[in-house]
């Protein structure tokens, strides 16, 4: 217990101790290495690195790679003592910042990193940040993201130029996996839209949720259209 104590005081300490600039370039050097043999580097280092690493990831001249992999060491090494910083970076003005947040709390704290995940799909700037949230919310049986899932489906951010992006198309796969009798209008809406992968994913929803399968599987789309007419045809 006095160990653990006096190890909790050093590394509270370290984190709001000044910048041990000495120890920052050996820490650097260590991560120019793949990451598995940087964090066993480090790791002999012990707490001393925690502030290094803080400093390195929220440092704008860094590259993109070395600030990521400070973060994702420092959560690693630091484990839930790390918490604060990976959700100052979850509030970072760069993307990668943010998704990196996102990947290391989602490994500390699941609880925390669905709590996060679920406001960074729903409305950050960035494409990458919302499909790491999707990740961290894909299976996750629950009303309020499945709606968040149908509302990210048709949201503006979801398409360039009035095309797709790929995110649509995680979104309704994820979707099919958690059929609901009262999406049947939902899915008759995408089955009469323009974007034929969507339509094949509508079909499927459909059928599954019918019971029903169409008589040939190349004219499937064609089969559930006929089936669920739509006079006032939805263009998503």
């Amino acid at each position: 217990m006095f160990q653990f104590l006096c190890y909790f005081v050093l590394s509270t300490t370290l984190f709001s101790a000044p910048n041990p600039r000495s120890l920052q370039p050996q820490v650097e050097s260590l991560l120019t290495r793949d990451f598995e043999t940087t964090v066993d580097s480090l790791e002999k280092l012990g707490p001393t690195a925690y502030l290094p690493l803080q400093t390195l990831a929220f440092d704008s001249n860094q590259s993109m790679e070395k600030r990521w992999k400070s973060l994702m060491a420092l959560a690693k090494l630091a484990g839930s003592q790390s918490l604060p910083i990976v959700e100052k970076a979850l509030t970072d003005s760069h993307w990668f910042m943010r998704s990196a947040g996102l990947t290391a709390l989602e490994a500390l704290d699941k609880k925390k990193s669905l709590k996060w995940a679920f406001e960074k799909l729903k409305s950050d700037p960035a494409l990458m940040v919302r499909m790491k949230a999707f990740e961290v919310l894909r299976g996750q049986e629950n009303n309020s993201i499945t709606e968040l899932f149908w509302q990210k489906l048709h949201s503006a951010d979801s398409f360039h130029q009035n095309r797709s992006l790929w995110i649509r198309y995680d979104l309704a796969y994820e979707l099919l996996q958690r059929p609901r009798k009262k999406d049947i209008q939902r899915w008759v809406s995408i089955l009469h839209g323009r974007d034929n992968k969507l339509q094949a994913i509508a079909s499927q929803a459909l059928s599954k949720l019918s019971g029903q399968t169409s008589p040939s599987q190349d004219n499937q789309v064609s089969f559930w259209q006929e089936k669920y007419p739509q006079s006032q045809k939805n263009k998503l």
